[in-house]
């Protein structure tokens, strides 16, 4: 069915993923030798000092980092336990759009929508959370923490106005950071996301949101759309919008099809002009 977008713009309101014995001991030997498991690897991923940012060449062919125009690979810190953050980062300017992916992703999952980002002379910096991709394991579920240390990244490249954006689990990741009374963020973008994940809130957390915020959702996407409406109407936004769409698309899908992908890039546009003037 196509989706079609039903969109509602409020004022503010106060409420709201057998070889035989020899090669058995060779395998053994060789998974000591290389520290064990997932569970070892993470364990060695912190260090003993102070982590700091750092800029590294995309793939060993010298390409653009996720396949992104001017996509550069960086780490910088997670704000906890000696651990480092990895994100892939374009364009400059004291504009920015930090990007939280899905749990099943990575920070190249937005890769297909940077440009139309960055095409306005922002910086955009898509990050990978603690645990996944290329970043450092930290282990305490503080999703709105990885995404604060995201904002203070591209702050460091020269941001003063940062618009935060996640779809399904980074789009509860976002509004739980935005939520924060120090977060500085300007602007939110939600896109299918749960009311909370790990030890991300949302739901409670939108009551703080004071900013421009969008939520997006499928109307047959289990209960995301009535998370969605009701994040809305639980924050004190000046520009709160839901766009619901008929169908079951999931998060970054939204963006992707034919039918609800326009009107949701539309709208996009319109908060970050909003939120970024």
């Amino acid at each position: 069915m196509a989706a079609v977008p039903s969109v509602r713009a409020t004022g503010a309101r106060p409420w709201i993923r057998g070889t035989g014995l020899a090669l058995t001991a060779l395998l053994a030997a060789a998974a000591a030798a290389c520290g064990g498991g997932e569970g070892a690897s993470r364990d060695t991923t912190t260090t003993s000092t102070a982590p700091a940012t750092t800029t590294t060449t995309a793939g060993a062919d010298g390409g653009a980092a996720c396949g992104i125009a001017g996509g550069r690979d960086i780490t910088f810190p997670a704000g906890r336990k000696n651990a480092t953050l990895h994100a892939v980062t374009t364009g400059s300017g004291s504009t920015a759009v930090v990007l939280a992916h899905e749990s099943d992703d990575n920070a190249c999952a937005w890769a297909f929508f940077v440009p139309q980002l960055a095409a306005k002379g922002r910086q955009v910096l898509a990050f990978d959370f603690s645990g996944k991709g290329q970043s450092d394991y930290v282990g305490d579920g503080r999703l709105d923490l990885d995404v604060l240390a995201a904002v203070g990244q591209a702050r460091k490249q020269g941001a003063t106005k940062v618009v935060v954006m996640g779809a399904s689990m980074g789009g509860t990741a976002v509004v739980t950071a935005a939520g924060s009374p120090t977060s500085g963020i300007a602007g939110v973008v939600s896109i299918s996301a749960p009311a909370s994940y790990l030890s991300a809130d949302a739901e409670a957390a939108a009551a703080h949101l004071e900013v421009p915020v969008l939520f997006a959702a499928s109307r047959n996407d289990r209960s995301y759309a009535q998370v969605a409406q009701a994040m809305s109407r639980s924050c004190g936004c000046a520009y709160p919008k839901v766009f619901l769409f008929d169908g079951s698309l999931h998060g970054l899908e939204l963006l992707k099809d034919g039918s609800a992908g326009p009107p949701l890039r539309a709208g996009i546009d319109q908060l970050l002009a909003r939120a970024l003037r």
